[in-house]
């Protein structure tokens, strides 16, 4: 399926505020729980105190890198996920969910500073753990894969067109702000100005 056509089905099937909430996650505002009450149940042969050392140490990284990120710090953002990644792979291994939620994320804050290589690469480990979790044909594969392809698009898209890509994903951002504020006649009209963006440019 074409981006064009993924978007023009997106919005025409379905409602408005559950397409803001879509293309909120394509902009980055991920969410993941945050918790180290509790060991993971699979890491390398740790003490259980070092297991909860690393992951309290990986949530405050996480806090840390979505703070920067809001900060407007993409690239120290990056730095302290990465961090955050390397320690995951330390408690989880390589083929695990947490690891592909941070591969996700990652992929789009290099898509943001233009690193398209490392995001390519990132989204494609993502690809292969979702694969060996859930089989080739789930839906997060899917998902995942086009989210590669859309990486693969925006490198070849001129800098020109990028800029304006971005414009869409703040226009997303202040559609979610709209709404949040009571404000649903004006998110209605962001989101649809973002996916007029979108259509066009993919």
């Amino acid at each position: 399926m074409k981006a064009q056509t993924r978007w023009s089905y997106i919005a025409e099937a379905m409602p408005v505020l559950v397409v803001v909430g879509l293309l909120a996650t394509s902009a980055g505002t991920l969410c993941r729980p945050v918790s180290a009450l509790e060991p993971p149940a699979r890491s390398e042969d740790l003490s259980d105190d070092q297991q909860r050392e690393l992951l309290a140490e990986r949530d405050r990284l996480w806090e840390r890198a979505s703070e920067l990120l809001q900060a407007g710090k993409p690239r120290d953002a990056i730095e302290a996920a990465e961090s955050m990644l390397t320690i995951e792979r330390r408690l989880f291994g390589d083929q695990d969910a947490e690891v592909a939620f941070t591969l996700e994320w990652l992929s789009g804050r290099y898509v943001q500073v233009e690193e398209f290589p490392a995001a390519q690469s990132a989204r494609q480990e993502q690809v292969d753990i979702l694969i060996a979790m859930h089989g080739a044909g789930h839906w997060r594969v899917a998902d995942a894969r086009w989210e590669l392809v859309h990486v693969q698009m925006l490198e070849d898209m001129s800098a020109e067109d990028r800029a304006t890509l971005l414009r869409a994903d703040e226009l997303t951002q202040d559609a979610i702000a709209a709404y949040s504020r009571g404000e649903s006649a004006r998110a209605v009209v962001l989101i649809r100005e973002a996916l007029d963006i979108r259509r066009r440019l993919l």
